[in-house]
């Protein structure tokens, strides 16, 4: 929520404003308040900056009401209008949201949610932790794995 969120709404933004001669960035909440030592800014700048100058502002003790990170990105032109200013929220795992986009649904590809519930599973049918991967991924799971 901290370097994936803020990228990918960087890449969003940046592309669609890739003529902007400026941008403005304001950190909010709980982002704001630990969002150097997770590399925020660094996430966001190493997409901005090579599209137009950009400045970040950090507001820690200012909360959002949808979600603690909040981010909102402004675009500037030439005579210093702004083109558009987007408040977005990193709500974890790279997923954005705010009011008026919710996350998308992501595919659950595992039964369970704890390694409790998985250890439980493997215990009773008999399988390794490996075993359980790939019956719930699929064998090309390891071709992607040694991609990776």
């Amino acid at each position: 929520s901290h370097t994936m969120g803020p990228r990918q709404a960087a890449q969003i933004f940046s592309a669609r404003h890739p003529a902007a001669v400026r941008f403005q960035v304001t950190l909010y909440g709980s982002l704001a308040a630990t969002g150097k030592g997770h590399l925020t800014d660094r996430a966001i700048l190493e997409v901005l900056e090579p599209i137009a100058p950009t400045t970040i502002h950090w507001k820690p003790e200012t909360f959002l009401e949808f979600h603690p990170n909040g981010m909102r990105f402004e675009a500037f032109d030439a005579p210093g209008n702004r083109l558009e200013s987007w408040t977005i929220f990193s709500v974890g795992g790279g997923a954005l949201a705010n009011p008026d986009q919710l996350p998308e649904d992501k595919v659950q590809i595992y039964p369970h949610s704890t390694l409790a519930q998985i250890q439980r599973y493997c215990e009773t049918n008999g399988l390794s932790f490996w075993e359980y991967v790939q019956q719930h991924e699929g064998e090309q799971i390891w071709a992607y794995l040694e991609r990776v």
